[in-house]
């Protein structure tokens, strides 16, 4: 029977890590037809995805119901994640703000923005890490993978 659960658990493993890496998801490509993954080595690649992946699940739960599921934002209420030029000047400072909160006015892409976000103390910093991978990363986006020691800094050093 312990034989019996060791193949299962071993066969099950080999299944999961299958589906995470042979599975296409179709956010890989930007507007422009380059992949987000190109010229990454397979380790970074698979770190990428792994992040990616499971950013995108975590975006959707907590992020997209004001940024909106294609990252568009809300008319003047709620700023915009996609080509958003605040986001991509300072990826990290994305970290504190998921973390913390932020008020006060924010300007995104010429815009003013005012409205509150509360903070999302709740989320580890795997799961800011792979939202900031994934937000910094779609909707015509592209820095890379925001490993979770670099976002264990950047909260770490937010501002009070």
């Amino acid at each position: 029977m312990k034989k019996m659960k060791v193949i299962l658990n071993n066969a099950f493993l080999i299944l999961f890590a299958l589906a995470v890496v042979s599975c296409g998801d179709t956010d890989t490509k930007e507007g422009d037809g380059t992949d987000i993954y190109s010229g990454m080595d397979s380790k970074t690649k698979t770190r990428m995805q792994q992040y990616y992946r499971i950013g995108k699940n975590l975006y959707l739960t907590h992020c997209s119901n004001c940024h909106q599921a294609d990252g568009k934002g809300l008319g003047k209420l709620y700023p915009p994640l996609a080509k958003s030029d605040y986001l991509m000047k300072d990826p990290l400072r994305t970290a504190c703000i998921i973390k913390n909160g932020i008020q006060g006015e924010l300007e995104v892409n010429g815009v003013v923005y005012n409205q509150p976000m509360p903070a999302h103390d709740n989320l580890t910093n795997i799961e800011i890490a792979e939202i900031i991978t994934y937000i910094s990363n779609s909707w015509g986006n592209k820095s890379g993978l925001h490993d979770v020691n670099t976002i264990e800094k950047a909260v770490k050093d937010c501002p009070e």
